[in-house]
């Protein structure tokens, strides 16, 4: 009787290590700059400058960006200094969403909207993305990234910031509902 129940007990490890729980990572609310806060993964990391220059090509260097301890999940604060005037959010989000379709190989718009948070208008992404190598570079096979991706941009002083998380497509369910509440508790003074 003992050993029936430790082949249970077996069992039973096993199917949780094969069927993880899909628990939601605990967020805790980060003030990523004096007038900008959220909540983030408490298990998420300041990027490192290494990071940076090595992940993301950029000649500017974002507000913030956090990164999970395995380097797979992202998520960024960003601003651009061009100019855009308040009244102008749906052109913005017309021209970023032709700029995002234009990016990747393939897009699949999850949520394409204009909606208030905390009293301030943001234009909302939320897709699933792949990028194919068409040049066959990667040892003659042809190769792809897909992502799943929640973007947000509000205007501010007549600039652009953008709030932007990204995940292996693999872990959208994992982690779809959290983005979702991250980039709801977006605070902007």
């Amino acid at each position: 009787m003992n050993n029936q129940y430790c082949k249970i007990f077996v069992i039973l490890i096993l199917l949780c290590l094969i069927f993880p729980t899909s628990a939601q990572p605990k967020l805790s609310r980060t003030k990523v700059d004096q007038n900008i806060s959220m909540k983030i993964p408490e298990g998420f990391l300041p990027m490192s400058q290494a990071d940076l220059v090595n992940r993301y090509n950029a000649y500017r260097k974002p507000l913030a960006m956090y990164t999970s301890d395995d380097r797979q999940i992202d998520l960024g604060i960003n601003e651009n200094s061009s100019p855009w005037a308040g009244e102008d959010l749906e052109i913005l989000r017309d021209f970023y969403r032709a700029n995002i379709s234009n990016l990747f190989t393939e897009v699949n718009f999850i949520n394409d909207e204009i909606t208030m948070i905390a009293d301030r208008r943001f234009a909302v992404f939320e897709f699933t993305s792949k990028v194919s190598d068409e040049d066959q570079t990667f040892g003659g096979m042809k190769s792809a990234i897909s992502k799943y991706n929640y973007i947000m941009y509000t205007i501010r002083d007549n600039k652009v910031l953008l709030f932007n998380f990204s995940a292996p497509l693999r872990a959208k369910e994992a982690w779809q509902e959290s983005a979702k509440e991250m980039m709801e508790s977006v605070r902007v003074k």
